[in-house]
C-alpha cells in the first residue's frame, strides 16, 4: 500500500514538473541558465540581439558549443522552422528549452529506477524524494549546463552498478560495450564541465576494484589481472578519446579555429582561467565549506543531513570505503573556489541510492512523506515564484511593447536600462541584432544597459548622459527616443522626468530586500519629510578644515543668483573659492579659457536641487554642486528637495503633506510582492 503510494506521488510530481514549465516558472535562479545555453542558440539561430559572455567568447573559449546546441539549439531550430523569427516570444523562447532539457531529465528517473532494482532496493522511495525534490522541480527543469552534468553522471551510475552486479567472471561483449560507454559518458561530462571528472572518480575506481576482487577470488594469476585491468582501462579510454575527439572537431569548427587549421580546447582554457584567482573575483570568492555545510542543505534538506548521519554511523563503524565514497567527490568539488549552489547538484541520483540503504523510514512512515513532500513544494513555489522573479514577465512585455512599436512611422531608439538586477537575457526580447526596419522604411534600434549593482550617482548620471542624447536626436535628426528604466520596487527613485508604467510581482533580491518591519506594526505611515524653509545653510566651527565634496555636471549650467565672480588658473580653484564662502551653494566654470588663460568662475547662492527649473544643459560651463542626498530625487508627490548641507540629509518643500495608511495585510502583501519598476521617460 506505502510502496503505491509512494509511486503515485512520483508519477503527480512528474506531471507537475511538466505543468510548471508551461506556465511558466518566473523565478530568475542563476545568469547560466541563459548565458550559457539559450542567450548563445537564440543569438545565432534566429539572430536576435544577445550578448556573448566571456566562456564564448572566440579568442579564448571555455565552454564546448556542443551542450548549448543539443539541449536548446535543437527545439529552437524547430521553432524556427515551424513558427518563423517573426511568431517567437519571449513565452516560447523560454518554454521549448525548458521542455526538452526536462524531458531529458526523465533518464534520470530510469536510472535511479533500474540502479534500485539491480541492487535489490524498492524504487518507491528513491523516485518520491527524486520527483518532489525542489532540485528536480526547480534546477532540473532550467538550462544549466550542471543538468546534463546530472543526467551523465546518473547513467554514468548505472553502466557502473549493471557492470558490477552482473558478478560474471567471464567478462562478455556486452561489458565490453558498457565499458566503452562509460568512457564515452566520462569524456562528454568533462568537456561539459571539467568538474565531472571529480564525480566520475569514485564509480570508475569502485568498478576497477570490483573487476580486480573478482578476478583474483577465482584465478590468482597477476598477468591475467593486469590484462583485466589493462583491457578495461583500454575500452574506456577509446570511449573517451572518440567522444572527446568529435567535441574537439565540433568546438574548432564552432568558434572558426578549424578554418585556420587549429584546435580549440575549451575545457583546458576553463581550467586556466578558473587558476587565475584575480578572474574568479570578479564571480565571488566563497569559503571551502560553502558547498558541505550551506549549499548541500538548501539542495537536499533533510537527506543531507541524512548523509551526514550516514558518514558518522561508517566512521564509528569503521566502513571506511562507503565514507570515502559518499564524501570524495564532494571534497574535490570544494576545492573550487567559485562556489553556487546549482554546482552541488549532480549527485542527487548518488544520494539517493546510497542513503536510503540504512535510512530507509520514507516507505515506513507515510504521513511523514506527506510532510517531507509539503515542505518540499512550499520551497520549490517560494524560489519558482519569488526570486527575482519580476524579471521575465518584464522582459515578455517589454518584448510584447517593442513588436507591437515596429509599425510606428518614425526613426525611434529605445534605450532599456537595468539597475540592480540580474544580468537580463536579451533574446528574451526577440528583437533583430541589426534592428528593426518597418514597410514605411523607418528604422527602430534598441539599446540594452546593465548597470548591474552600481550607485545612484552612477544611474543618475547615466540616464542624464541618454537623455542629452535623446534632445541632440531629436534636434538634429527628427528622432523620438523612449527610455525606459528597469529596477527593483525598494530602491527609492523619483526623477521628474520618469513615470510608472508597470509594476511586475513577485520579486525578492536579497541585495535589495523588502521592509520586513512592516510584520510586525498594525499600520504602516508612509510620510514625507516636509519643511517650510526657503533658505539653504553651510555650518562650520572654528576651528575646521574648508572643504567640501563636489559632483560635476558636464556641460550644464545653473542660472542662479551670483555671489561672486572672477576668472581662475583651474577648476579646483573655483571649486576651493565656492568652499571657503558659506554663503556659496554650487559654482559655474567656464570650459573655454580666454584670452588670459584663465576660467570664468560663478559662485551661486543657490543649487540644482531647489531650483530645478534653472538647470540647464549649456555646452560653454560646467556645473558642480556639493554632494547631497537628493541626488536621488527622494522627494515624491511633487515636492521639492532642499538639501540639509551641514547634517547631509535632505527635507521636501511640499506643496501638500501627503500621509497614506495602509492595513496590516494590504502592506504585507504588497511589500512582499517586491514588484520590478519600469518608469519611462
Amino acid at each position: 500500500m506505502a510502496v503505491r503510494f509512494l509511486g503515485c506521488v512520483w508519477l503527480i510530481a512528474v506531471s507537475m514538473r511538466f505543468v510548471w514549465i508551461c506556465l511558466p516558472q518566473t523565478g530568475y535562479i542563476h545568469p547560466d541558465e541563459f548565458f550559457q545555453a539559450t542567450e548563445i542558440t537564440a543569438g545565432d539561430i534566429f539572430g536576435f540581439k544577445h550578448t556573448r559572455t566571456w566562456e564564448f567568447n572566440e579568442s579564448f573559449p571555455a565552454r564546448t558549443a556542443a551542450f548549448p546546441y543539443v539541449f536548446t539549439g535543437l527545439p529552437l531550430y524547430i521553432l524556427k522552422m515551424t513558427l518563423g523569427a517573426e511568431a517567437i516570444t519571449s513565452r516560447t523562447l523560454i518554454v521549448a528549452p525548458r521542455l526538452c532539457i526536462s524531458a531529458a531529465t526523465l533518464i534520470i528517473d530510469l536510472s535511479v529506477y533500474k540502479i534500485c532494482r539491480q541492487l535489490r532496493i524498492d524504487p518507491a522511495p528513491s523516485l518520491c524524494l527524486l520527483g518532489t525534490s525542489f532540485v528536480t522541480l526547480v534546477l532540473y527543469t532550467r538550462t544549466f549546463s550542471n543538468t546534463v552534468e546530472a543526467i551523465l553522471f546518473a547513467l554514468l551510475l548505472l553502466l557502473v552498478v549493471s557492470s558490477i552486479s552482473n558478478g560474471n567472471t567471464l567478462r562478455t561483449r556486452k561489458d565490453h560495450v558498457r565499458y566503452f560507454s562509460m568512457g564515452a559518458v566520462v569524456g562528454a561530462g568533462i568537456w561539459i564541465r571539467p568538474t565531472f571528472v571529480a564525480f566520475a572518480f569514485v564509480p570508475l575506481v569502485w568498478c576497477l576494484l570490483d573487476i580486480c576482487a573478482l578476478k583474483w577470488t577465482f584465478d590468482k594469476k597477476i598477468m591475467k589481472l593486469i590484462g583485466h585491468i589493462l583491457r578495461y582501462c583500454i575500452y574506456l579510454g577509446l570511449g573517451s578519446i572518440l567522444t572527446i575527439f568529435i567535441l574537439i572537431m565540433v568546438d574548432s569548427h564552432y568558434f572558426g579555429y578549424l578554418q585556420r587549421r587549429e584546435f580549440v580546447f575549451t575545457p583546458i582554457n576553463l581550467i586556466l582561467y578558473n587558476l587565475d584567482t584575480s578572474s574568479l573575483k570578479e564571480h565571488g570568492l566563497h569559503p571551502r565549506i560553502t558547498h558541505l555545510f550551506v549549499n548541500m542543505p538548501l539542495l537536499f534538506g533533510p537527506l543531507a543531513l541524512a548523509l551526514y548521519a550516514f558518514n558518522v554511523h561508517a566512521i564509528v563503524k569503521r566502513t571506511f570505503v562507503d565514507c570515502v565514497s559518499a564524501l570524495l567527490s564532494r571534497s574535490k568539488e570544494e576545492d573550487g573556489k567559485n562556489r553556487d549552489d546549482h554546482r552541488a547538484y549532480p549527485i542527487w541520483s548518488m544520494l539517493l541510492c546510497s542513503v536510503l540503504v540504512p535510512f530507509n523510514w520514507v516507505i515506513c512512515h507515510p504521513p511523514d512523506t506527506v510532510i517531507l513532500v509539503y515542505l518540499e513544494h512550499t520551497w520549490v513555489c517560494y524560489v519558482w515564484n519569488n526570486a527575482s522573479g519580476g524579471i521575465y514577465p518584464c522582459l515578455a512585455h517589454l518584448q510584447q511593447y517593442l513588436h507591437n512599436a515596429r509599425s510606428q512611422t518614425i526613426n525611434t531608439e529605445y534605450h532599456l536600462t537595468f539597475y540592480h538586477t540580474y544580468m537580463p537575457p536579451q533574446h528574451l526580447l526577440a528583437w533583430p541584432m541589426s534592428g528593426h526596419r518597418n514597410e514605411g522604411g523607418f528604422h527602430h534600434s534598441l539599446a540594452l544597459y546593465d548597470l548591474k549593482g552600481s550607485s545612484k550617482y552612477v544611474l543618475n548620471e547615466h540616464l542624464e548622459m541618454i537623455t542629452k542624447m535623446n534632445r541632440e536626436e531629436v534636434e538634429s535628426h527628427g528622432m523620438k527616443t523612449e527610455i525606459f528604466l528597469i529596477c527593483p520596487s525598494t530602491i527609492e527613485f523619483h526623477h521628474p522626468s520618469f513615470t510608472m508604467i508597470k509594476q511586475f510581482h513577485p520579486h525578492l533580491t536579497m541585495e535589495d530586500p523588502p521592509d520586513l518591519n512592516i510584520l510586525f506594526s498594525s499600520t504602516q505611515e508612509k510620510t514625507v519629510k516636509c519643511t517650510s524653509k526657503n533658505t539653504l545653510q553651510r555650518i562650520r566651527t572654528e576651528p575646521a578644515p574648508l572643504y567640501a565634496i563636489f559632483q560635476k555636471h558636464p556641460f550644464h549650467v545653473l542660472d542662479g543668483e551670483k555671489i561672486d565672480t572672477a576668472y581662475v588658473n583651474t577648476e579646483k580653484l573655483c571649486l576651493l573659492r565656492c568652499a571657503k564662502n558659506l554663503q556659496c551653494f554650487s559654482t559655474n566654470v567656464g570650459v573655454d579659457r580666454g584670452q588670459n588663460r584663465k576660467v570664468l568662475c560663478e559662485l551661486l547662492s543657490s543649487d540644482k536641487y531647489s531650483s530645478p527649473d534653472s538647470f540647464q544643459p549649456r555646452p560653454s560651463f560646467h556645473h558642480y554642486s556639493i554632494a547631497s542626498p537628493c541626488e536621488s530625487f527622494p522627494c515624491q508627490y511633487g515636492g521639492t528637495c532642499q538639501a540639509l548641507y551641514e547634517r547631509n540629509d535632505y527635507s521636501c518643500n511640499c506643496t501638500k503633506i501627503t500621509l497614506e495608511r495602509t492595513a496590516k495585510s494590504e502592506v504585507v502583501e504588497s511589500e512582499l510582492r517586491h514588484p520590478t519598476v519600469i518608469p519611462r521617460v
